[in-house]
């Protein structure tokens, strides 16, 4: 339990450090991002060592974004996306929504972020929260959509937040775990690493005022 509390706060951190350290000067505007290539589909992420347990059905990315008529930008970002992850669900498990969900959720506000709101969208997640599903369908229409309307969110949100720093299109799938392995050796970094620890904790506040604790917990567990 200790451990996924640790994954979230790295999950939020990991996109505020990778946007701030991006090179403003990469940039050449908003629709900068559409002039990258679609990043390759991971092959090594499997059922076997995927974060999730489900995965998307290729054909299902491209009528949603059909359906919706998005942009080339938000287009081009969400296959880069899911094909980072081959397709693994990113905001669902078999169980239902997953932390990143929720880290996400926590970052984007009605006041700030208002252009963002979804009402039905909203009403969902607020539904999965109080009363999470015990057996989620991957092809499930009503979930393939809401997973997809929160990739969509989360692309418009970098965009709309980090596009003058400069950030990547194709690196947008890279800030939510997609292999148990790799977000465990990330935690075990991250806590095993004085100067690492540091940075997190300027940036991000909650990690900052976990910190304390999370080094007892490291004293206790050795």
């Amino acid at each position: 339990m200790f451990k996924k509390i640790i994954v979230v706060l790295i999950i939020v951190a990991l996109f505020t450090v990778g946007c701030k350290n991006r090179n403003p000067a990469s940039a050449t505007g908003k629709n900068a991002a559409v002039e990258e290539k679609t990043a390759a589909r991971d092959l090594s992420i499997n059922r076997a060592n995927a974060y999730n347990d489900i995965f998307l059905d290729g054909g299902a990315v491209e009528r949603f974004i059909t359906a919706e008529k998005l942009n080339d930008t938000i287009s081009a970002a969400i296959r880069s996306f899911y094909n980072t992850r081959n397709f693994e669900f990113a905001w669902f498990a078999s169980t239902g929504l997953i932390e990143q969900s929720f880290s996400f959720r926590s970052l984007y506000s009605s006041e700030n972020d208002a252009d963002l709101f979804n009402k039905s969208l909203e009403s969902r997640l607020d539904r999965l929260r109080i009363e999470p599903d015990s057996s989620i369908e991957s092809k499930d229409p009503s979930t393939i959509k809401t997973e997809l309307q929160i990739t969509e969110r989360f692309v418009q949100y970098a965009l709309k937040n980090y596009t003058s720093m400069g950030i990547s299109i194709t690196a947008l799938g890279n800030y939510i775990p997609s292999k148990r392995k790799n977000i465990t050796a990330l935690a075990d970094s991250v806590l095993a690493n004085n100067t690492v620890n540091n940075n997190f904790a300027a940036l991000n506040e909650p990690y900052k005022l976990l910190k304390a604790p999370l080094l007892k917990y490291i004293t206790i567990e050795k």
